[in-house]
């Protein structure tokens, strides 16, 4: 039943966050770092990052992503609801303007 729980938990986490992107990450990891020093460019005034290792259900939340986006590495990014990747995924979908596309919906 928990891990159901922080399934769902995930889930609504990433589907109704107020902000437009939201990070999960843990922060002395150095692709967490090179996304959390771009996020600035984005030009966005409310982006969420978590810190995994911060939170009491870090590591029960990662698993949760994990099974829900068969990636368990972070940072795992999302925007609007939309599950982006990691660090090479972001900086390449940023590359071509998806990110841009993605911040506007």
């Amino acid at each position: 039943m928990a891990r159901r729980c922080h399934l769902l938990f995930a889930s609504c986490l990433v589907k109704h966050s107020a902000v437009p992107a939201l990070t999960l990450a843990y922060p002395l990891l150095l692709d967490c770092t090179r996304v959390k020093k771009a996020l600035p460019s984005l030009n966005q005034s409310s982006i969420k990052i978590l810190e995994l290792d911060e939170m009491s259900n870090g590591s029960e939340l990662q698993n949760s992503l994990a099974e829900k986006t068969g990636q368990r590495s972070v940072p795992n990014i999302f925007i609007n609801g939309t599950h982006v990747g990691g660090c090479d995924d972001f900086f390449a979908k940023q590359k071509s303007g998806e990110i841009e596309k993605l911040l506007k919906q």
